[in-house]
């Protein structure tokens, strides 16, 4: 994992960056329905295309962050593939997962399907 979970002086700056970049995201209703389980069907990837095709501006910004590169050095440094795996990488660090997106996110529905989470287990 890169700077977002280790201990660093500056962990006070680097959690105000990640918030800002992570809120629109969970905020997005879609999502937030895929990541309650109230959008049935969703797959993992489905999940990260989502967000992508949503919030790709701040998905890069993360990125950048995690990093620690201004997010226009990553330009022509990351290739397709890399993207949705550093950010399922981010957001599967048990500490980010919990922190943005809770228990609602890890907990079965009533009709007994998972949410649709980032750690692959819905």
């Amino acid at each position: 994992m890169g700077r977002i979970t280790e201990a660093r002086d500056d962990a006070w700056d680097i959690l105000d960056a990640v918030i800002a970049e992570i809120e629109p995201i969970v905020s997005d209703p879609e999502i937030a329905a895929a990541m309650s389980g109230k959008k049935s069907g969703m797959t993992v990837i489905g999940l990260a295309r989502l967000m992508l095709a949503k919030h790709r501006d701040n998905v890069a910004r993360l990125i950048a962050i995690d990093d620690g590169v201004p997010v226009e050095e990553q330009s022509g440094k990351l290739s397709a593939a890399m993207i949705p795996l550093k950010l399922m990488r981010i957001l599967n660090d048990p500490t980010i997962h919990e922190l943005f997106f809770g228990s609602a996110a890890t907990k079965k529905s009533a009709d007994g399907s998972s949410a649709a989470s980032m750690r692959g287990d819905g």
